[in-house]
């Protein structure tokens, strides 16, 4: 499973071959980086993807990381398997799912409904389909 959202673009910045691209997602704003772009533009809405194995998870905010996208979600379900965990969140009015070491769940001895931080680096973002009429 891939993490997906429905987002508007809101800016798109070049520099040579490097690319951040800024969407939306109903007032929240996530960052992407890329060496390679699709042919998109502002204002158009595209679904981007997250793999789980990407989505890191913290239990306070904290602007002090390098990390260009956080969320706030709510812990709905747990999978613990004998060494990873899978992790089912929902943020807004989607799902979104982070896979850990069962080490790290238990370390940080998390709750089902606990609100947590779901962070992700600009590089971990990608652009999955392009919805010129919607998806």
């Amino acid at each position: 499973m891939v993490n997906e959202l429905l987002v508007a673009i809101k800016e798109i910045k070049n520099h040579k071959n490097l690319h951040i691209v800024k969407f939306d997602y109903k007032g929240d704003e996530f960052s992407m980086m890329s060496l390679e772009l699709p042919n998109i533009r502002e204002s158009l809405h595209v679904k981007i993807g997250i793999k789980p194995l990407n989505v890191v998870i913290s239990k306070e905010d904290s602007d002090k990381t390098s990390f260009s996208n956080t969320l706030q979600a709510k812990l709905a379900s747990v999978e613990e398997g004998e060494l990873l965990c899978s992790l089912n969140f929902i943020y807004k009015d989607a799902e979104f799912q982070s896979v850990i070491t069962k080490e790290a769940f238990l370390r940080l001895g998390l709750d089902v409904g606990e609100e947590v931080f779901l962070c992700m680096k600009a590089n971990d973002i990608f652009i999955k389909e392009i919805c010129d009429e919607g998806c």
